[in-house]
């Protein structure tokens, strides 16, 4: 993908293999948080990550014309591949998923963001990321199992969930991390 290490960001925007869940920042969210991070840093790249069905069902949607600039490996990776370049990446932005828990194995540096899931039991122990919660009526309500995915996008809707998490927040932690840093 001609990428140098610390010299992208990378973006997990699907999330479930493209299927329904409350876990995931909105679309929207990802696209105006590119806009700003390509204008205050464009000596970086921005990559995806995911599988086929999440390039197919939301990644495609900002890929689709070249608009945002991006550089898509969702589809075209191993589980290593994104180990790798999640590891190697400046800065990840992650849903509570598998993402998250591999970039947690690998020491990578990411903004992990929560909503609904028990973070008591699945929050990443890596001392390099950051915890962004939706503090909303979904807040935890997947606390010690009691309710799954699909429970929950039933109650509240796909978007609700995580919809307490801002650009300016998730924006934000970038500068906070870049400046604690030595690139």
């Amino acid at each position: 993908f001609g990428l140098k290490n610390k010299e992208y960001f990378a973006l997990q925007i699907g999330a479930r293999s493209g299927l329904p869940t409350p876990k995931r920042w909105g679309i929207e969210n990802f696209k105006k948080l590119i806009i700003l991070l390509k204008k205050k840093y464009p000596k970086n790249k921005i990559i995806t990550i995911g599988n086929q069905k999440d390039y197919d069902q939301f990644i495609k949607e900002i890929d689709k014309d070249g608009e945002y600039g991006i550089i898509n490996t969702a589809g075209k990776t191993s589980l290593q591949d994104a180990a790798t370049l999640l590891h190697y990446s400046k800065i990840s932005v992650v849903h509570d998923s598998g993402s998250m828990h591999i970039g947690s194995a690998v020491n990578a540096t990411m903004i992990c963001l929560y909503g609904p899931t028990d973070f008591t039991r699945t929050r990443s122990l890596n001392k390099k990321s950051t915890m962004l919660y939706s503090k909303n009526n979904c807040y935890a309500v997947m606390y010690n199992s009691e309710f799954g995915e699909d429970e929950v996008v039933a109650r509240f809707g796909e978007e609700y969930c995580m919809s307490s998490i801002t650009i300016d927040m998730v924006f934000k932690q970038f500068d906070k991390i870049i400046s604690r840093k030595e690139w």
